[in-house]
């Protein structure tokens, strides 16, 4: 099957929260409604021991990828993990997910998060690759009036290493404007009325570069 690919843009600023931010949401022009309910994101990122993929984003590569294990909600005994592998190609984005059957948390923590936990061929792809950071965070979901646009509203932000689980907590707020390429031209017509600046921001970096600064 084709991967479909889409825009993500994305827009911080250090002067508002996340209160101010769902507020310009609710009264963009494109009548953005809330698509479900206010939920937590639990992700561990994977990477190579040289922090490959961290470099070949920081070095502003075109064509990078990510590689996380990902669960919902605040439950921490049995959770359904799902393998994403997120891929950037210039301008645009695409996401492959695979889901796993439930497991124990506290199990898979105690292995390590290791992703030989998951006996699976597509696993099997990136056996080189280690956890290196897990991070949480609350996301609202709303959809345009048209259902041609999205925005998620990414907050209550922390992080750690997961062979440490030293927790750092961070304000940040993230809006983030996803499309479908053939809507690009018409994106302008939403973002101009956004205030703050499109941002590469990235939680995966961020928190791999306020980690190091965790270790003792």
């Amino acid at each position: 099957m084709d991967k479909e690919w889409r825009y993500e843009r994305k827009f911080f600023s250090e002067a508002l929260d996340e209160s101010q931010l769902y507020q310009q949401v609710k009264l963009n022009s494109y009548g953005f409604f809330e698509e479900f309910p206010e939920r937590q994101i639990n992700n561990i990122y994977y990477d190579t021991e040289e922090l490959a993929l961290y470099r070949h984003h920081i070095s502003g590569s075109p064509n990078r990828d990510k590689i996380r294990i990902r669960w919902y909600g605040t439950q921490r005994e049995q959770v359904i993990p799902v393998l994403e592998i997120k891929s950037k190609r210039g301008m645009v984005n695409s996401k492959e997910k695979f889901q796993f059957n439930p497991i124990l948390l506290q199990e898979w923590k105690d292995e390590g998060f290791t992703l030989r936990r998951f006996d699976n061929e597509i696993v099997s792809r990136f056996k080189e690759l280690s956890p290196k950071i897990y991070n949480s965070y609350s996301r609202k979901y709303f959809r345009s009036f048209d259902k041609k646009f999205r925005i998620t509203l990414d907050f209550k932000m922390s992080f750690s290493d997961p062979s440490r689980m030293k927790i750092c907590e961070i304000n940040d707020a993230i809006l983030e404007l996803k499309y479908a390429e053939d809507h690009d031209r018409e994106a302008s017509h939403i973002t101009q009325h956004f205030p703050q600046r499109l941002t590469k921001y990235s939680k995966y970096v961020k928190a791999v570069e306020l980690t190091w600064q965790l270790v003792d």
